[in-house]
């Protein structure tokens, strides 16, 4: 195998590996939206980890 089929190959291999680990994700995009709406915002997460500490 050449060196330009053997980098061919392997970039397709990647590009199949993604599409992959896409559809496979446990928790898609559209579900995690909603959450990620509501989620703490920076200064409620410092609260949180200040009284975790105390």
């Amino acid at each position: 195998m050449s060196l330009r089929e053997s980098s061919t190959r392997t970039v397709l291999l990647l590009e199949k590996n993604d599409e992959w680990q896409v559809s496979r994700r446990y928790l898609s995009l559209e579900s995690l939206a909603p959450v990620m709406e509501k989620a703490p915002t920076q200064p409620v997460m410092n609260q949180l980890n200040h009284e975790e500490a105390a």
